[in-house]
């Protein structure tokens, strides 16, 4: 297939998600032993102005903090873990909070984690990793979206505290300008309920939390999804000529990747036979808490005939010969 006007982009602050404050950080006085415990409330909210279905962070419900306490001093520290605490309610309308009780004066790292009660994603909370279970993802879906941070917190130095949280994933959208042409409704439906998607691209298994680093190479391809489930979402683009025909979350360590991405249309949910049309994008570049938009005529492609008449009859032959006497 070869696409017209096709565009592959790296947009990233659409996809932060900021925390609006919920305390005036109240200082503590250190006055304590290291026996010391106490509780402190981590609050989180997410901005209201995230109205897009895609990625408006409704989804993220669970809210969950890992508690590790640091030993060691500089190159040689480590991070062990202590216990797990989940938030007494889920996050509504963009906003939570947990308590977690701390000993006085002990330097901990904290990895809050927020995500949807679908998600396909384990946290190993001795080595602060998080998996993906590729069978449990769906196409097109929020479910696959979810929000950390880790934070350096000394027990004692507040009651409350504001936390950041922003995706560890990269956001893929594939859209396309041609969805209404007639020749597409013609292929595919007036309704377009013959226009199936998937997208293959390079990924990873697992997501270290601390360091950022992925592991585990994987080559994945999306469920087949239905475009025209799709026809109320906006794509990130000013351009409102586009829609969109596919997105996914991926794992790409905190530095990015570039992946192959490879777009097959069907028209059907059975992928075993040969697409209608394939696109690869090669080298896209990938980035945590990015979107890589993909998009132009991906469907059609035109082609500029050339007609020439030949005005030059050919010679006739023997029986074109009419002979009538």
């Amino acid at each position: 297939m070869q696409a017209n006007k096709l565009f592959a982009t790296l947009c990233g602050g659409a996809m932060l998600m900021s925390m609006a404050s919920c305390s005036n950080h109240e200082d503590l006085h250190h006055g304590h032993d290291a026996n010391h415990t106490q509780e402190v409330t981590f609050c989180a909210q997410l901005p209201g102005n995230m109205t897009r279905s895609f990625a408006d962070g409704l989804t993220a419900k669970n809210l969950t903090c890992y508690v590790y306490e640091v030993e060691g001093e500089g190159d040689a520290t480590t991070n062990k873990y202590v216990t797990t605490v989940t938030a007494e309610k889920k996050m509504d309308n963009k906003e939570g909070s947990v308590n977690v009780r701390l000993t006085t004066g002990v330097a901990y790292k904290l990895i809050f984690w927020a995500e949807s009660e679908n998600s396909p994603y384990s946290i190993n909370t001795e080595t602060g990793e998080v998996s993906v279970n590729y069978d449990n993802v769906k196409a097109n879906s929020e479910d696959n979206d979810a929000f950390y941070n880790v934070v350096d917190f000394v027990g004692g130095q507040a009651t409350e505290y504001d936390v950041q949280l922003k995706r560890p994933f990269a956001q893929i959208n594939f859209g396309t300008d041609d969805l209404n042409e007639a020749v597409v409704k013609s292929t595919y439906g007036e309704n377009l309920d013959k226009l199936y998607t998937t997208v293959t691209v390079d990924t990873f298994t697992t997501l270290n939390l601390f360091t950022g680093a992925a592991t585990g190479d994987k080559r994945f391809t999306t469920p087949v999804a239905l475009v025209n489930t799709l026809k109320e979402e906006t794509f990130p683009v000013s351009n409102e000529t586009y829609g969109y025909t596919n997105m996914l979350y991926v794992v790409t360590p905190t530095t990015g990747h570039t992946s192959l991405l490879t777009f097959n249309v069907y028209k059907s949910e059975d992928t075993t036979g040969k697409a209608v049309s394939t696109l690869n994008v090669p080298s896209a570049p990938l980035g945590a808490n990015y979107r890589t938009n993909v998009y132009g005529s991906l469907l059609t492609s035109f082609t500029n005939f050339k007609v020439t008449v030949l005005n030059d009859f050919n010679e006739p032959l023997p029986e074109h010969n009419l002979l009538q006497k």
